[in-house]
């Protein structure tokens, strides 16, 4: 008997992920990396298995489909875990990362079922912050002049402001 495996969703991603090349996306210094590791875990402490009494994290209205796509979606690499636990993991990379960049940015990810082309789910995607631009009201992902002609992209590639998630540092925090 043979089993029908699940259709594979479609992902409609914009941007291209390539590194720089930039020094200060390697940051292998090891102080820096823990640094940014000990701020993330005082970030979020808890956990999403929190032992504070009344803490939980729900979505209003309940709904267990739409709280499993976000679950799925925000911690790939585990799913079937609570909401609390993928925020936690989210906001624990974010506050981390915040340590040693000005913003941090996703791209929302769309899934789509490829016969309906109905969304199915989403996942976020690392977006260098200084590759996105705003150029006369438009946000651009820029791609340097190399990876475009190797990979055949344009060097400006548009994206929808709103598909974007952007964190920032505490105003007292950002670098000046």
């Amino acid at each position: 008997m043979t089993k029908k495996r699940p259709i594979e969703p479609v992902r409609k991603q914009r941007t291209h992920f390539y590194r720089s090349g930039e020094s200060s996306e390697r940051l292998s210094d090891f102080y820096m990396h823990m640094f940014s590791e000990d701020v993330a875990l005082n970030v979020m402490p808890i956990g999403g298995r929190s032992s504070r009494q009344g803490f939980k994290v729900q979505l209003s209205p309940s709904d267990s489909r739409a709280e499993e796509i976000i679950v799925t979606g925000l911690n790939r690499r585990h799913a079937g875990d609570s909401l609390a636990h993928a925020l936690y993991d989210l906001f624990r990379m974010v506050g981390g990362s915040l340590c040693v960049a000005d913003r941090i940015v996703f791209e929302i990810v769309y899934l789509e079922n490829p016969q309906t082309g109905k969304p199915v789910g989403f996942e976020l995607a690392f977006v260098n912050a200084k590759q996105i631009i705003e150029k006369e009201g438009q946000v651009y992902q820029v791609i340097s002049p190399e990876v475009a002609s190797n990979e055949k992209l344009p060097e400006l590639i548009p994206l929808v402001r709103e598909d974007l998630i952007v964190f920032h540092p505490p105003n007292e925090f950002r670098a000046l």
